[in-house]
């Protein structure tokens, strides 16, 4: 017999039950991960904020050094390139911080409740982590490649200039 007065209720499969597939040996890793990944976290944060003030000093010294030298423009060029690179490097630094922190609280999450879906939020800041670390080594990797490349072959370039005048 069915009962009008019951709530609803729905059937979804797709949809794991609390705690279920977690095991214990999980939990206990999970929780022996959470201090390294929170220390790393706050040590990326705290370089950011430093570099982020390196950042300001490298451009106002920029400024200060073009407004007595000669060839102004370039001196203050170069400052500004380098500002930018280590402003670039601070925010992906606090960025790769915040993931870590995420991941960190999303493990105290998953400790407490046992939840699968607090499991798959946690992984999921792992995974943003992982990315850009990786988009990170990517980018590195070439630059370091083009910079080699750069270094073998500038002195054959300075040879020619030389050769010119």
């Amino acid at each position: 017999m069915q009962n009008h007065y019951a709530p609803p209720r729905a059937v979804v499969a797709d949809i794991s039950k609390a705690g279920s597939g977690i095991t214990d040996t999980m939990l206990t890793h999970l929780r022996a991960t959470r201090p390294w990944t929170l220390l790393v976290a706050v040590v990326l944060i705290i370089f950011a904020v430093f570099m982020l003030l390196g950042t300001a000093g490298i451009i106002l010294g920029g400024l200060a050094v073009s407004m007595g030298a000669k060839g102004v423009g370039e001196s203050l060029a170069i400052f500004l390139v380098l500002g930018i690179v280590y402003g670039v490097g601070a925010v992906t630094y606090m960025l790769m911080g915040i993931y870590l922190a995420k991941y960190s609280s999303a493990i105290s999450t998953v400790v407490m409740t046992g939840h699968a879906q607090d499991m798959t939020q946690a992984l999921e800041q792992q995974r943003k982590f992982w990315k850009l670390a990786g988009i990170i080594t990517l980018v590195m990797t070439v630059l370091t490649v083009i910079w080699i490349g750069a270094l073998i072959v500038m002195p054959e370039l300075m040879t020619g200039f030389k050769g010119m005048h």
